[in-house]
């Protein structure tokens, strides 16, 4: 007897919250509640996408940058053995 109160009072306490549930849905409460919900979300998720974005266009830029001084490091070594190159000529041509 005891087991037959218990689940009667279980299935009257499922009963009720479907019901309550149904009764959101109907309303749209539950609607806009679950928009709310879900814009925050996506606000959340703009907002980490726009800092990832940040992110990459700074390493992009440093990517740029450190190609720049790259290039001008080569340059220099190029002008410098250049140099060296025509001193070597001029040291030869005055040997010979």
């Amino acid at each position: 007897m005891n087991s037959s109160f218990e689940c009667i009072s279980t299935l009257q306490y499922r009963l009720k919250a479907a019901e309550n549930q149904i009764a959101a849905f109907k309303s749209e409460k539950k609607y806009i509640q679950m928009e709310a919900y879900y814009q925050s979300i996506i606000r959340k998720q703009e907002t980490r996408i726009k800092a990832l974005e940040k992110e990459v266009e700074r390493a992009h830029a440093e990517t740029v940058t450190v190609r720049n001084y790259w290039i001008e490091v080569t340059d220099d070594f190029d002008k410098e053995c250049e140099e060296k190159l025509a001193k070597a000529d001029k040291d030869l041509i005055k040997v010979l």
